[in-house]
């Protein structure tokens, strides 16, 4: 029998608030040991997001295999030549079963799964009465009923896990469990909050009372001093950012990374129980990042690392073991490698690159464009990451980072008179590639080139 697929996707987790990833603060064993059990991608991005909920698009593209350009709009629907994950494994034979988060429409997750149990149709919701509903053969949803008094995660996993001791089939599962964890609100049980004291934690390297620039999502004041909203993730937390509510806010984003961690040790004792883990390729994943105070800023509507890495481990038959990798690799390569693992063909709609040929000794991509919204648009490549902004107020601002001596970004190198060779490259790269990813053709990129004029845009 083919290995069964467990799918394990979280939501606002970035790639360094893990335990297995450096960071001490935060206390994640089931997630550290299952880093050891596989292959850990530490340098995991995603292209960036069309709209400032970052999360529709980025799952639309770990369910496609394709980037941002390539999906229909902004990933709300999903085209019907666009061969989903678990639709096309449902073909070849998977049972297929969903629980949790779902930020797309409902016709496209009626084409991939074939069972599942508290489906959340949203984006975010009340983590302690979040509004779920049951699997509807015909695909008809509109009867959620808040689930009140059971945290969000316990009660997908508590699905996932109820799953797993049911199936009794021949046939190997593929297992979707989709997290609303660690996005806000966050409120996991008082446990885990007690784990944490705030005026502990210390504050981020590249902590930031205001951003620098204009990201086009942030709230921004008046010459009278009125505040306009921005971004309702910059508008968690006052302006200028201070210091002791931040570690507020990392003592709730640790604790609820705590919690789900907890839970996904819950689910694996499941299937340990069951017999069915040391056949099962796992994948462990989320949809973004977030900032919590770095730059300045407390969401994911950047192009910072914080924001564009997620944490990526592979795990399971054919997976290398207690490996970590600093190839370059996006999130929507899981959907081809899976393919890969399982020995079946990769549809010619996905567009995935090889995680296993990364571990056979191949490089992994050596350049990522990466986008936000009509408003910033990158560059990564050979270690280096230009970012430009641009508004249409005429605003106009760049950076550029040393990822490598540099990994917080705290020094823009944007002004240093031996970088403006690379900095012209960097852009020459950038013209082609809007053209080839087509952002040229995208209604976010056409308003973010529309804004910027390219002469001054070259000379700066």
């Amino acid at each position: 029998m083919k290995p069964h697929i467990l799918l394990f996707v979280c939501d606002d987790l970035r790639h360094d608030a893990l335990g297995f990833a450096g960071n001490p603060d935060v206390y994640t064993p089931h997630l550290d040991q299952l880093s050891r059990d596989g292959t850990h991608f530490s340098r995991c991005y995603i292209p960036g997001g069309s709209n400032g909920a970052v999360c529709m698009p980025s799952r639309a593209m770990i369910h496609t295999g394709r980037s941002v350009f390539q999906l229909l709009g902004e990933g709300q629907e999903i085209a019907s030549d666009q061969v989903m994950m678990g639709e096309y494994f449902g073909q070849q034979g998977y049972d297929t079963f969903h629980t949790g988060k779902w930020h797309n429409e409902r016709e496209s997750f009626h084409r991939s799964f074939a069972d599942g149990d508290h489906i959340f149709f949203g984006g975010m919701g009340d983590q302690w009465a979040m509004p779920v509903q049951g699997y509807d053969p015909q695909g008809v949803y509109d009867q959620a009923m808040p689930a009140k008094g059971v945290h969000a995660t316990d009660l997908f996993v508590d699905a996932a896990c109820g799953f797993v001791k049911e199936h009794e089939s021949e046939q190997p599962f593929f297992l979707s469990v989709a997290l609303t964890a660690p996005h806000d609100p966050r409120n996991a049980p008082d446990e885990f909050h007690a784990m944490y004291d705030a005026e502990k934690l210390p504050l981020p390297e590249n902590f930031l009372a205001m951003h620098p620039h204009h990201t086009g999502h942030l709230s921004s004041f008046s010459e009278e001093g009125t505040r306009t909203s921005g971004a309702r993730d910059e508008d968690l937390a006052s302006l200028p950012r201070r210091p002791a509510e931040v570690k507020k806010h990392l003592a709730d984003y640790y604790a609820m990374i705590s919690h789900l961690d907890d839970a996904f040790g819950r689910l694996r004792a499941a299937m340990e129980a069951k017999g069915v883990w040391e056949n099962t390729l796992v994948v462990f994943t989320a949809d973004h990042g977030l900032a919590v105070g770095q730059h300045g800023l407390m969401g994911k509507q950047n192009l910072y690392d914080h924001s564009l890495r997620v944490p990526l481990i592979l795990c399971g038959p054919g997976v290398p073991v207690d490996v970590s990798s600093e190839e370059l690799v996006c999130h929507y390569d899981v959907y081809g490698s899976l393919c890969e693992l399982t020995n079946l063909p990769v549809p010619d709609s996905v567009h995935s690159a090889s995680l296993p040929k990364i571990w056979e000794g191949e490089k992994g991509r050596q350049e990522q464009y990466i986008s936000y919204e009509r408003s910033i648009r990158g560059l990564i490549s050979e270690g280096w990451k230009l970012i430009e902004y641009a508004g249409p107020d005429g605003y106009r601002a760049s950076q550029l980072f040393d990822l490598m001596s540099d990994p917080q970004e705290k020094y823009d190198r944007i002004h240093d008179p031996a970088q403006k060779y690379r900095i012209q490259k960097l852009r020459e790269r950038m013209f082609v590639l809007r053209e080839s990813t087509g952002d040229a053709d995208h209604r976010t990129g056409k308003v973010f080139w529309d804004q910027l004029d390219l002469h001054t845009f070259v000379k700066n």
